[in-house]
């Protein structure tokens, strides 16, 4: 928990505790929308996942929490 010790105009001194700043959400990658699900298409052969941050309109769940882009959702076909 960060504090910080602020100066007060008449020589006071206040100590501020907080959480910290909250994360900012993901803009989408096509339309820039806040998002929390990234694309989970994996390669052939990198065998990493694509990660694309994408909104609930550009998702193409195909499958128990399985999401793709669209360019994987094209690539498929």
């Amino acid at each position: 928990m960060p504090c910080e010790v602020i100066k007060i105009p008449g020589g006071a001194t206040a100590i501020v505790c907080s959480r910290g700043s909250r994360p900012r959400p993901v803009p989408c990658h096509y339309c820039g929308k806040p998002t929390t699900i990234l694309c989970d298409f994996t390669g052939p052969i990198a065998k990493k996942t694509c990660d694309r941050p994408i909104c609930e309109n550009h998702r193409d769940k195909v499958g128990p929490d399985l999401d793709h882009c669209r360019l994987h959702r094209e690539a498929k076909k």
